[in-house]
């Protein structure tokens, strides 16, 4: 009996201990909050470019740039800017298209006007690129009052590949284009992986062409896997997003080897015994989490090698 009431004392002290070292872990990890990075941009030019360059202009003044940087491996940092408009003049809303034919892109520029980064969102503000916006009423842009002053508060994620090159960004531009089959397509490759390597997009038609840049020595794509990954998965993906599009040729040149893979949707339902609308009505289930993810995948590999060349 005295055995036991010393083994249960033992238990309850370990258990005690463990417990009071989970708090002080998760404590210390409640106390982590991600670093606030604070700077300075100025407009390129006051002029909104594009669709609407007559009607508004942005306010000349300094805009407060917060960069938020995560605290740990697993999330994105992130900015928010907050964009002050003037309306120069009067724009005939019944006149114009549906709102959600317009995008708005923000480009952030270097000291030498170059482009860092180009993140762009639909007017109907859908989500592309992690982008939110925030109290924003597109309509109400287009309506208020000749000289009335609207502010708006910008928000997104950012790469980690470029954080360092958006601290240093001195200027941005703002424009307003309208939201045609190029635009749309431009603004569906921004989720693609290595999304600046690609130096050849074409679209004629229903048909879209995109080309990598000749890749040497980016360890991104080292594994094999990454490269198995976008070719099944990349041209699939943005036939979803654009229903426009019915077929997709995708190059990837990679050290040796030239990866490429042309198919087109009639393809893609033959081969899963799918109607290309119930893929993307169940993307994950029907083809994201059977078809590109896990490292291991071996119905990637048999899809991979029944559609991609590789020479």
């Amino acid at each position: 009996m005295k055995l036991i009431n010393q083994i249960l004392f033992i238990l309850t002290l370990c258990l005690f201990s463990c417990g009071k070292k989970k708090d002080k872990n998760n404590n210390e990890l409640a106390a982590v909050k991600p670093e606030i990075i604070k700077t300075v941009l100025q407009p390129k030019t006051k002029k909104v470019q594009g669709v609407f360059e007559n009607n508004f202009e942005l306010k000349t003044q300094e805009y407060n740039y917060k960069i938020s940087e995560p605290s740990d491996d697993f999330s994105l940092p992130s900015f928010e800017i907050p964009l002050t408009f003037n309306t120069k003049q009067l724009f005939d809303y019944s006149k114009a298209i549906e709102s959600d034919n317009y995008n708005l892109e923000l480009l952030f520029l270097d000291e030498k006007n170059e482009i860092i980064e180009e993140l762009t969102i639909s007017s109907n503000f859908e989500v592309v690129k992690y982008y939110n916006v925030f109290g924003i009423d597109f309509k109400k842009l287009l309506e208020n009052q000749e000289g009335e002053e609207l502010t708006f508060t910008f928000k997104n994620s950012l790469s980690k590949e470029n954080l360092e090159l958006f601290k240093k960004s001195k200027k941005f531009q703002l424009n307003i284009i309208e939201n045609s089959p190029e635009s749309k397509l431009k603004n569906a490759l921004s989720s693609f992986s290595r999304s600046n390597q690609i130096s050849v997009v074409i679209l004629k038609g229903k048909e879209v062409t995109l080309k990598y840049e000749i890749q040497k020595h980016d360890s991104y794509w080292d594994t094999g896997k990454k490269i198995e990954k976008v070719m099944v998965g990349a041209p699939v993906r943005l036939m979803k997003k654009l229903d426009f599009i019915e077929k997709v040729n995708l190059t990837l040149p990679f050290k040796d080897k030239n990866y490429s893979i042309s198919i087109t949707k009639k393809q893609v339902e033959n081969y899963t015994k799918l109607k290309f609308s119930e893929i993307e009505n169940n993307w994950n289930e029907s083809f994201a989490d059977k078809y590109i993810y896990s490292i291991k995948n071996k119905n990637r590999e048999a899809y991979f090698k029944k559609f991609v060349r590789v020479k």
